[in-house]
């Protein structure tokens, strides 16, 4: 089936340009389940929403991309591509000028020949331009979760001190350790607001969405089980990864909003507890808004509001990046050497390591607990 889509493709595409060398439009099949396909092994995830928002008329630059040959325009869809994208059979034409003729009133794209060594053959002849050798997963987002995950256990290291008598009662809950977890835990939200919307900033991916949430909510159910058994009444009913999962499913209502107006509603989350609490939420089932006047009891306890400010800041903080082509340049950077890769691989587990870090660390202060005291 993908090779036929290939041979559809290599037999009907063609390249044409009516603003910029940059600007390049594709004429692709109409199956639009072969299309996902192609787009996905060309490393054109973003041809299909740029239509929209890159300014293409699919109406009329279809009609525009075929000149005099209109009858073509209904055996497919007129794609925009900022960038240069692949060139159609095997076809590649220097960039200095574009031909206008009268069959084609639009003239023929002119993009930069590839270097044969950074081209990748394809079926049919139909050639991509190479993606950055990461997979598409932005490397410094996955370091800094690593980096947020090593304050997140020095603190619960601390904690776990504390509790077998190596500290002083209250020593991690005062001065520069009280606000210590709440730096690392806002960085952990604000990345969550970041990453929500470069997974589904340019269109809600249901089913991974979907998949992922569920993930979080199995993580929160096991915290709260396991920290039911092990601290009583003081159990964490709603902690990081509860807020992350109601935050996650907020925070697609914001995902097309401006990104000043975004931030509006973070400043307006973060202000909420002081001038809403003030007794008319005061029930044991809204404990976990963070409205409420009364005094909570929990070893672990982040409230929606004002927590789910760092979220909306993050996604509104990840558009302006977007716009500013930042996320783009770090996409494109060249092979990642082993040391980042290594540095990144807890980040790209984060889940996994905030599951099993704590356990783990239990275990080595209990052990250590026997080994130096009779």
């Amino acid at each position: 089936m993908l090779q036929k889509t290939f041979r559809r493709i290599g037999a009907a595409c063609d390249l044409f340009d009516t603003q910029s060398p940059a600007c390049a439009r594709l004429f692709v099949g109409k199956n639009q389940q072969s299309l996902q396909r192609v787009l996905h092994l060309l490393g054109k995830h973003e041809a299909t929403v740029t239509a929209k928002s890159g300014g293409c008329n699919v109406e009329r630059e279809s009609r525009d991309c075929f000149g005099p040959a209109p009858t073509l325009a209904k055996y497919g869809t007129c794609l925009y591509r900022r960038r240069v994208g692949p060139v159609a059979q095997g076809i590649e034409r220097p960039p200095p000028k574009r031909q206008v003729t009268g069959s084609n009133p639009v003239g023929v794209a002119t993009l930069p020949s590839q270097p044969k060594g950074n081209v990748e053959m394809l079926d049919q002849g139909l050639r991509a331009v190479p993606q950055p050798q990461s997979g598409g997963r932005i490397i410094a987002l996955d370091i800094a979760r690593t980096v947020a995950l090593v304050g997140m256990a020095i603190f619960h290291f601390g904690f776990d001190l504390e509790s077998f008598g190596y500290l002083q009662p209250g020593r991690m809950v005062t001065g520069f350790w009280y606000y210590f977890p709440r730096g690392v835990a806002s960085s952990f939200l604000f990345m969550v607001g970041l990453s929500l919307w470069l997974a589904h900033g340019r269109g809600i991916r249901w089913r991974p969405f979907l998949k992922r949430l569920a993930q979080i909510c199995a993580g929160a159910l096991v915290v709260t089980i396991g920290t039911y058994f092990a601290f009583g009444s003081s159990f964490v009913f709603f902690g990081i990864l509860h807020t992350i999962a109601l935050s996650s499913v907020i925070g697609l209502a914001f995902l097309r909003l401006p990104p000043l107006l975004t931030l509006v509603a973070a400043l307006g989350a973060y202000l909420a507890p002081q001038y809403l609490a003030t007794g008319q939420f005061d029930s044991i089932w809204l404990v976990w808004s963070g409205l409420t006047t009364f005094r909570v009891y929990s070893v672990d306890f982040i409230p929606t509001f004002p927590w789910l400010s760092p979220v909306l800041a993050g996604i509104a903080m990840s558009k302006l990046m977007d716009d500013a082509g930042t996320w783009q340049r770090f996409r494109s950077r060249g092979p990642v050497e082993k040391l980042m890769r290594l540095m990144a691989l807890p980040g790209q587990h984060s889940l996994l390591v905030y599951l099993i870090h704590q356990p783990v660390l239990i275990a080595l202060v209990w052990a250590s607990t026997l080994v130096l005291r009779p």
